[in-house]
């Protein structure tokens, strides 16, 4: 026990109580990472590079090209079902990154300057992100099927019962509607938040200047949000190869919507269409993809970072 004057007690300098915090905050992280992502991908890569043999009555992995050769046989089905999804895939992602995003930050401008009835139209597109994702597909799928508005619309016009999501390529345009409709609302919450901090002196001094709404926004509002918008940027370049709309709980895939992601996970897990699993050609595939967006993302952070640079010397 110590005495009165402290002897026996054990002391830490500064020094060491900053190390031992660290390492306490980061040890279960550490960790994490380790187990989750180094240890899964690390298996995944190895899986990419073998195929299982039964032939012995139990699992063997051997040593082959076999999956990336199914990758690049151009005349085989998988190659097909490949170019499918990559399509439907850049769909999605430029769907996003030429209507979503910018008309995204169209609204946050103008809920930014308080137009009359803002507080409403800001409800009704954040309201998608309060509503869980699987109650918005149930009600937009009744919407759509049979006894929804668009039956009757059809009915009241003379017009038979159309199935949007039964056939080409009205199911890749449903899914597509939907996707763009309902996803202005995250983007609306950050875009407006960054714009809200934005110096409310250099906006007004725009406005003495005799500056409009739209070179307000294009001169002054960007620029200064542009650490938002170049991240938001190279977070949708990074994951170009991941766009999709609900493609499991609208189609499985079905009727030319299978994309990239729903593919692996139905390679994973199985499909209801007809896709059978493989984890070892998934795991190929996979690899592939980060082949090809890392070095794509880094290209688009090198020019979106310089340009805010560029920015950032005008003003």
């Amino acid at each position: 026990m110590a005495d009165k004057k402290g002897k026996g007690i054990l002391r830490f300098d500064n020094k060491t109580m900053r190390l031992g915090f660290m390492v306490s905050a980061l040890a279960l992280p550490t960790v994490g990472f380790l187990l989750f992502f180094v240890y899964v991908n690390a298996d995944s890569i190895l899986m990419a590079f073998q195929r299982p043999d039964y032939s012995s009555g139990k699992l063997i992995e051997r040593w082959s090209l076999d999956n990336f050769q199914r990758i690049f046989n151009t005349s085989g089905g998988d190659y097909k079902e490949l170019i499918e999804s990559l399509r439907n895939t850049l769909i999605f992602f430029f769907a996003d990154l030429l209507i979503v995003f910018p008309l995204s930050i169209v609204m946050s401008y103008f809920f930014f300057k308080k137009i009359a009835g803002y507080k409403v139209f800001r409800f009704i597109y954040y309201l998608p992100t309060i509503i869980s994702s699987s109650v918005l597909v149930v009600l937009f799928k009744y919407a759509i099927g049979s006894g929804g508005v668009v039956q009757a619309w059809r009915t009241k016009h003379g017009l038979p019962y159309l199935n949007l999501l039964s056939k080409e390529p009205q199911a890749l345009l449903t899914v597509l509607f939907y996707t763009i409709t309902f996803s202005f609302g995250g983007n609306i919450i950050v875009i407006g938040g960054s714009m809200n901090g934005t110096n409310q002196e250099v906006l007004e001094a725009g406005r003495i200047d005799g500056c409009g709404w739209i070179r307000e926004l294009v001169s002054l509002v960007i620029p200064m949000m542009w650490p938002t918008i170049s991240t938001m940027l190279i977070l949708r370049c990074a994951a170009v190869l991941s766009a999709s709309g609900p493609i499991l709980v609208f189609t499985k895939g079905a009727n030319g919507t299978m994309t990239l992601s729903y593919l692996l996970y139905a390679l994973v897990w199985g499909g209801d269409n007809g896709q059978s699993k493989d984890l070892y050609y998934a795991s190929a595939v996979g690899i592939m993809m980060t082949l090809i967006v890392f070095p794509l993302a880094m290209i688009i952070k090198h020019f979106v970072y310089s340009d805010k640079r560029d920015k950032e010397d005008v003003l």
